[in-house]
């Protein structure tokens, strides 16, 4: 690139990062995609920055790792709290969605949406409702904390359908106007100190055009979808904007899987699988935050205990136990439709989209390429290894829908009981 009249040009810029984005298809065939390390290839003399301002030590170790693999000190140490990281850190944060919850006690962590499955129209962007109805119930459970306002949380997803669904709900549940929502690509260059990333790919995926036919799934479609999110520089953009805390939202049987069916392994993995490691080393609370099912129980004890009094401060009325009884049913109906739809899912994922992967995984493991097909035992073993998952699948569900029931029979009757004694008081 000539620039007419110039005696010096000094670039300032990450190659690390995503390129310029250009419009124009003509343009493209003469701008390469980043110019800057075209630049640094051919030897001019250049100068990398070796402090970084923007978050603590502990929240870019990934990236000098696996991204830039230099040293990079940080001026901003994990061991020096922010009084902002100190309140979110001062108990942890408790996120519930329908019947599932999960515990946050630190500044980074994966929350496993395992029954999340990726949709995506044919030659188009992609989304994934369960990790949408996972990341509002993050960002609502984090407005509920001390010391975070709108201003501090940022929500962000590679995918432009998705985008989409996360401002829809947000209009829906309030937080509509919190610092950011959109693609990573277009928050590169910005910072917030509460980041969260929706990563929308997982193993099981479909078309919606197509229709839920096993041949809508190839290993083209997964090598690109991992791609895509696995691209060292989005990876780079999308874990590098936090200041104080950073949240995925994703499904850890993909993200977390052995990828030695690929040709290259791609950085977002490389960098969750080295966030899970330090945390062992470290000591701090499991990186990756798996569902369990809440204690009804426990939570309709909850309800019902009054909140802590403080001398000087405006305490909120307990809730009565008739509120608190009406409270609980709700929350175990939404469970119950949760249940629904999970068993909908799984319902579509092991009739199209198990035999596809498991047959991948195991061409992979016996060195098997291109058309080789399966030897017939294996086919077998394949067939009652599915028997077999269907049974446990239906066994679980069966034993959690009898729980929830049982459940929503019981307040019903202590909810009947409450409304009698309010009327005979009455």
């Amino acid at each position: 690139m000539a620039i007419p009249g110039a005696c010096r040009l000094v670039l300032a810029g990450d190659s690390k990062q995503l390129p310029a984005f250009v419009a124009n298809p003509n343009t493209k065939n003469f701008w390469p995609d980043c110019y800057l390390e075209k630049v640094m290839e051919r030897r001019f003399p250049w100068l990398q920055l070796n402090v970084q301002y923007r978050m603590h030590d502990e929240l870019y170790a990934h990236l000098i790792a696996t991204v830039y693999k230099s040293l990079i000190h940080s001026a901003y140490l994990t061991s020096n709290p922010s009084p902002f990281l100190q309140k979110l850190l001062a108990q942890p944060t408790q996120l519930v969605t329908g019947g599932e919850s999960y515990q946050l006690g630190s500044f980074l962590h994966f929350i496993d949406v395992a029954h999340g499955i990726q949709e995506s129209e044919e030659a188009g962007s992609s989304w994934n409702m369960a990790e949408v109805d996972a990341t509002d119930a993050l960002v609502r459970s984090l407005l509920r904390r001390s010391g975070v306002t709108k201003k501090d949380i940022g929500v962000m997803t590679g995918y432009k359908a998705q985008r989409k669904l996360l401002k829809k709900k947000a209009q829906q549940n309030g937080w509509a106007d919190i610092f950011y929502i959109g693609t990573i690509d277009a928050f590169q260059g910005s910072q917030v100190p509460i980041s969260c990333l929706s990563l929308v790919t997982t193993r099981g995926y479909r078309k919606s055009s197509v229709g839920p036919s096993i041949p809508s799934i190839s290993f083209a479609d997964v090598d690109f979808l991992a791609t895509f999110m696995g691209d060292r520089a989005r990876a780079n953009v999308a874990t590098s904007r936090q200041q104080e805390a950073l949240y995925f939202v994703g499904q850890a049987n993909f993200w977390f899987q052995n990828m030695a069916w690929k040709k290259r392994s791609l950085v977002m993995h490389d960098i969750l699988r080295f966030m899970q490691n330090k945390a062992t080393e470290l000591s701090r609370p499991d990186f990756v935050c798996r569902r369990r099912c809440c204690s009804s129980y426990r939570r309709h004890q909850l309800l019902l205990l009054d909140p802590p009094s403080a001398k000087g401060k405006e305490v909120a009325p307990a809730l009565t136990k008739k509120e608190a009884l009406q409270e609980h049913e709700r929350h175990v109906l939404d469970s119950l439709k949760e249940l629904f739809e999970e068993r909908r899912q799984k319902d579509h994922y092991y009739q199209n989209e198990w035999h596809v992967e498991r047959m991948r995984e195991r061409m992979a493991e016996l060195g098997l390429e291109g058309r080789q097909q399966l030897p017939s035992e294996e086919l077998d073993k394949l067939v009652e290894e599915h028997g077999r998952c269907i049974r446990r699948f239906k066994r679980e569900m069966k034993e959690m829908r009898q729980v929830l029931e049982n459940e929503l029979r019981t307040t019903r009757t202590d909810l009947a009981h409450e409304l009698v004694l309010e009327a005979t008081a009455s």
